[in-house]
């Protein structure tokens, strides 16, 4: 778990090259209680049009610095990864969701091999206004595709809207993959054998520093950033079939939903993922390419949803950005 923290403060770097991306400076790192959770950006003056959103994430190991910045995600309903994975060489993928709705999420994971054949499938349900991180490992433990090496495409889609972050792990090191990007809505799965299937994942599950789960060696021990799921029970495998068309879809967006009074809402960005303590650190950036100045006020919140306390509070409310200007901010 701690690996996929590692991972994932590197995988942001690599994420962004558009205007607002924060300078990887080395950022201030605390030795503070472990804290994570996700951040909604909540505009207060105008739609938020303009506003560049990103992150940086910073973890200090004895005398090794790692660090990396990942933009704000966009909702979705259907989007893919691409999986490589190797347990043995502490090689994973970081999954982070966030269900920003009133309702509950059904989130179905679809892994498929490099000719595109379903290896394994995984249904989690995210409860309301809560967040969840797994590495893919933990999300099909027990699947016989594991603990060999697996490169191929991970299907995520889920029945309400939700944000998606993935980092690439490489022992202690990071990187941040593509930022979710919306598939068509006319997609088609037809599978043609059962395959196998891990049971239903509660989002409120957490490792909470138990053994790694056999047979999966322990990837670092990193168990910061992300916080690893449920054990999972073995089940004999069944090699599907299956067929499927994929287009993007770049004009489905979706409205962010109100989470509280004054909280999210159109033109309200989210970051799935952010850390404090516990020896990392996260700085955000807010970039206003508009020619006017806007307000805006940031909110965290801890996996399940309430808010998470950091030294200045819950909340920075009325943060002005002036017109072509940046405000940093770091937990």
């Amino acid at each position: 778990m701690k690996l996929f923290l590692y991972s994932f403060a590197l995988a942001v770097i690599a994420a962004g090259l558009s205007y607002g991306q924060a300078t990887l400076t080395q950022i201030p790192v605390s030795a503070g209680t472990l804290q994570t959770g996700f951040a909604v950006i909540t505009p207060l003056s105008g739609t938020g049009g303009g506003l560049t959103v990103s992150e940086v994430f910073a973890e200090q190991i004895d005398r090794s610095f790692f660090q990396t910045s990942v933009v704000a995600s966009p909702l979705i309903t259907l989007t893919g990864v691409a999986v490589n994975a190797n347990p043995a060489a502490a090689l994973d993928i970081g999954i982070a969701i966030v269900n920003p709705n009133a309702s509950p999420a059904a989130v179905t994971f679809n892994l498929r091999d490099q000719q595109g054949l379903t290896t394994a499938a995984a249904t989690m349900t995210i409860d309301a206004r809560q967040q969840i991180s797994r590495f893919v490992t933990e999300i099909f433990f027990g699947n016989p595709a594991f603990p060999q090496p697996l490169t191929g495409l991970l299907f995520i889609s889920s029945d309400v809207p939700v944000a998606v972050m993935a980092l690439a792990f490489n022992g202690p090191g990071f990187a941040a993959l593509p930022v979710a990007s919306q598939l068509s809505a006319n997609n088609v799965f037809t599978v043609a054998s059962p395959f196998f299937s891990t049971p239903a994942i509660p989002a409120t599950a957490t490792f909470n520093g138990l053994p790694p789960l056999s047979p999966i060696p322990p990837l670092t021990t990193s168990t910061g950033l992300f916080t690893a799921g449920t054990q999972f029970s073995a089940a004999p495998a069944v090699r599907g079939v299956s067929t499927s068309t994929f287009g993007a879809a770049p004009s489905l967006t979706f409205v962010f939903p109100q989470l509280a009074f004054g909280v999210g809402g159109t033109g309200a960005l989210v970051l799935p993922q952010v850390v404090a303590g516990g020896g990392f650190g996260t700085q955000i950036t807010i970039a206003n390419t508009s020619p006017f100045s806007q307000t805006v006020r940031i909110d965290f919140f801890n996996p399940l949803g309430s808010p998470l306390v950091l030294p200045f509070g819950a909340t920075v409310s009325d943060i002005v950005i002036a017109a072509g200007g940046v405000v940093t901010i770091v937990l």
